[in-house]
């Protein structure tokens, strides 16, 4: 068996690794095709020969599209163990080799089992890219086509965004990839409640912003601090003895609202590229001003997604599991469609923003809750 188990899994391998470079080259050719130019100029943006400027090229190419190999392995993840598995069984029945196992007595279920094996391995290959690799590239995995020609992510404005304390923060200029600020303008407000505040009493304007990891606080550039006479800073470690209109050229201001932060509110998708640990510590440090809701829907959704994966590989394997030769254009569009549907009717369901009917754990779960029975009936329908 081990002998059957080793061939099988070398057919695997080989389907999974061609479909995987395949596809994936695909899309980075289509996508590079329609933004060809935008890599030429960023090239041209340094005076050079052809040669420098082929050389910029290419190495501009490979920095915009290396983080998204990775990116489109979790996005896949699910279909590829399907689709693998679906090619390494049609070359078995092509070759009347799986006539000939299941005419030595083993069975068809003893057949897919390396097909469970190498898909439950590769789906863990899918939760250690996304815990551990796509965190680290998520800010380059923030760059839009339209910031190719300059070489980095585009910086964003923000206004009010809400401090954990109730203040307010400002800026026209938010660089993600350097975590500065500039032209800064902050609330601080007095506190009326839980999660409630009144009027100003503190306004800070400054040039810049720096972030200091190790204070976990901002350092502000050029400030002026404005007060109400009847207020004290207890906040500042830095704050100026006299009341009223005072300007410093360094004052620091302690935060909850960190780079990562701003970055896991403000833009699309980058919530969705962080790990659990550090979706985690935003809940627990954002509590009252995030939508916490989401973050935990996004927290369960990384333990569901797998097995959903995982369920589906069940659900579609059988399709191909067939006794005898014959025409698979049927089964392999049975098996297309259903694989298909149901990764993309469970990947939506997951993303269903939670409410008061359905809470964050059971948006996540539900999906598996729905396949479980369906993955049992395909495996009982298969004839051996």
């Amino acid at each position: 068996m081990r002998i059957l188990d080793r061939y099988i899994a070398r057919i695997f391998v080989l389907n999974y690794a061609i479909l995987f470079v395949v596809i994936i080259g695909l899309i980075i050719l289509l996508d590079l095709i329609t933004n060809f130019d935008e890599f030429v100029q960023y090239a041209q943006t340094v005076e050079g020969d052809s040669w420098h400027l082929f050389k910029r090229t290419i190495r501009s190419m490979w920095r915009y599209y290396t983080p998204m190999i990775f990116l489109m392995f979790a996005y896949l993840g699910g279909l590829l163990p399907i689709a693998a598995a679906a090619f390494t069984l049609a070359t078995l029945n092509r070759k009347r080799e799986l006539t000939a196992i299941l005419a030595s007595g083993i069975s068809m279920q003893r057949v897919a089992m390396p097909l469970f094996v190498l898909g439950f391995v590769t789906t863990m290959a899918m939760v250690v890219n996304q815990e551990l690799v796509l965190p680290n590239l998520a800010d380059r995995l923030s760059m839009k086509h339209r910031d190719i020609k300059h070489g980095r992510v585009s910086s964003f404005e923000k206004f009010y965004i809400r401090d954990t304390d109730g203040s307010l923060w400002s800026t026209s200029k938010f660089d993600p990839e350097h975590d500065t600020m500039e032209d800064i303008n902050i609330l601080q407000r007095e506190k009326a409640g839980d999660y409630h505040f009144g009027r100003a009493h503190t306004r800070i304007v400054a040039e810049g912003a720096s972030w200091d990891d190790e204070r976990k606080g901002w350092i502000l550039k050029n400030a002026i601090i404005e007060k109400r006479r009847d207020t004290q800073d207890e906040r500042s470690e830095s704050a100026p003895a006299a009341l009223g209109r005072n300007a410093v050229k360094e004052y620091f201001i302690a935060s909850q609202l960190d780079p990562v932060t701003i970055k896991m509110r403000y833009r699309s998708g980058f919530r969705e590229l962080q790990s659990i640990r550090q979706i985690q510590e935003m809940i627990e440090n954002q509590e009252g001003v995030v939508d916490t809701a989401s973050l935990k829907r996004i927290i369960h959704s990384r333990f569901s997604m797998p097995v959903v994966n995982m369920l589906i590989l069940i659900i579609g394997v059988p399709f191909f599991l067939i006794r005898a030769p014959g025409n698979l254009m049927i089964p392999a569009v049975k098996m297309a469609g259903v694989a298909v549907g149901v990764w993309a009717t469970a990947s939506v369901m997951v993303r269903i923003t939670p409410g008061t009917l359905l809470s964050p754990a059971a948006v996540a779960w539900l999906p598996i809750a729905i396949l479980v029975p369906v993955a049992y009936w395909r495996m009982d329908t298969i004839q051996s």
